[in-house]
């Protein structure tokens, strides 16, 4: 019974075999079209790209390169090959193209030294995908891929003052910023460093103390201006001036000459200090007003931001205004500090609701109207357009994002980006809230690139 149930089980395999498909391997191509000239070619071709892809020689293709359509015009003694979209993997250079094509006709014989071989991919020849940068001679460049200078509008900061970069940075931005900081580990309920301690010191400071020191610097000094996602300023004092009361003592006052250019109340949202503390996703550029004038082509009206300094020191000064299309490019703004005047020309159609630095100077304690205050006139080259004002910032401070209810307790530019930007106005959504309030860690870097897509108006 035993050897019956084995052959029975033997004949159904033998059955199941013999029924069972047979695995054909599909050929590469399909030559039935063809004639045999163009098939011979075609084999010739395909010589080449295995050549190609063993050897690396004349250049590497990628495994699954094919030929495309294979043409030959015997009347225009042309030969074209059209490879697919495989063929453009590979990093074409001027060297590997000649000798591509110096192999392929050797490959076709004597009967085609005459043709005009055509090697094509993405339905162009490879010569044309070869980078501009690689071409022996800006004659050659493909002027399809150089980049299109878009009218920029003018730089968000200038100084004024007697020298200039032209052969450096000037009117270039530039965003950097200097990697982790001091956040709040919502797991465990507090605020630590996001990176580890390592032989006497943490990634969060180490980054922080070359780059505000001596990158930020030198590259403002080579005539660029800087954005950083985090707080520059390492003065642990501040005092902010505003039209809605600001922190500390200060004094807003406003002058104008005439009815017509006196200051008015925007109709938008402007800064306010608040309660000083503000809470996850509270925006504090939509807690107060701005003013706004007419601009002229002398000074008719202006705005002193006067801080009661906390103690001699050297403060980073921020100013804020609301931007529109309407607004003049040249607002005219002096900073009276200790060292004397510095003055800067500001484009208010772009960059407002935010901090916008405009340098670090000396100041001295108290109120000194003519040595420390910041100064905006509604001069302007072009009459008629509008000036406008809002909060100005002295100094970094002490961190006022509060997480859970608690904020850091430590100075601002310690902080990572992910409080400073919500200090600043960004909206949090499309900046650094982006985990839902949920990764403190995540929100930081994540929000450091979308920072710059914002300012780019991405």
């Amino acid at each position: 019974m035993a050897k019956k149930n084995v052959l029975f089980l033997i004949l159904t395999l033998i059955l199941l075999f013999r029924c069972a498909p047979k695995m054909v391997k599909k050929p590469l191509y399909d030559y039935s079209g063809m004639t045999r000239e163009q098939i011979k070619v075609h084999k010739k071709i395909e010589k080449f790209i295995t050549v190609a892809q063993k050897t690396g020689h004349p250049l590497k293709l990628s495994p699954r390169t094919r030929i495309d359509s294979l043409r030959i015009d015997k009347k225009r003694k042309q030969l074209v090959v059209d490879f697919n979209k495989a063929f453009s993997y590979t990093a074409l250079r001027p060297e590997n193209v000649a000798r591509t094509y110096s192999l392929v006709k050797e490959l076709l014989g004597r009967k085609y030294r005459d043709y005009r071989l055509v090697l094509r991919s993405l339905q162009v020849p490879i010569r044309e995908l070869i980078p501009n940068f690689f071409r022996k001679s800006p004659h050659e460049y493909d002027l399809h891929r150089l980049a299109r200078p878009a009218p920029r509008p003018p730089q968000l900061v200038r100084p004024v003052r007697d020298w200039q970069a032209p052969a450096g940075l000037q009117g270039m931005n530039v965003a950097v910023w200097n990697s982790h900081g001091w956040y709040f580990n919502r797991s465990v309920g507090r605020w630590e460093w996001q990176r580890p301690r390592l032989f006497e010191t943490v990634e969060d400071l180490l980054s922080t103390s070359f780059v505000l020191p001596y990158l930020v610097p030198m590259l403002e000094n080579a005539g660029a201006n800087v954005f950083l996602p985090r707080e520059r300023d390492v003065q642990t004092h501040q005092v902010v001036v505003d039209n809605d009361g600001g922190s500390g003592g200060q004094s807003f006052s406003e002058q104008n000459k005439d009815a017509e250019h006196q200051w008015q109340t925007g109709e938008e949202p402007g800064f306010a200090v608040g309660s000083g503390v503000y809470p996850d996703s509270m925006n504090p550029f939509r807690l107060g007003t701005y003013r706004r004038t007419m601009s002229d082509t002398v000074v008719t009206a202006s705005v002193i931001w006067t801080p009661d300094i906390p103690a001699d020191g050297e403060y980073a000064v921020y100013i804020s205004f609301h931007a529109a299309d309407s607004n003049v490019t040249d607002a005219r703004y002096t900073v009276r500090h200790a060292g004397g005047e510095s003055a800067f020309l500001v484009n208010q159609q772009i960059g407002g609701s935010t901090w916008v630095y405009l340098g670090t100077f000396k100041f001295l304690k108290g109120l000194h109207p003519e040595t420390g205050s910041v100064v905006l006139t509604n001069q302007s080259a072009q009459a008629g357009l509008t000036v406008t004002a809002d909060a100005v910032r002295f100094g970094g401070g002490m961190g006022n994002i509060a997480r859970e209810g608690k904020v850091s307790g430590r100075p601002r530019f310690i902080e990572g980006a992910r409080y400073y930007l919500q200090y600043a106005g960004f909206p949090d959504s499309l900046v650094y809230d982006l985990n839902g309030g949920r990764n403190d860690y995540k929100d930081d870097y994540q929000g450091r690139p979308e920072f710059v897509n914002y300012l780019k108006g991405a």
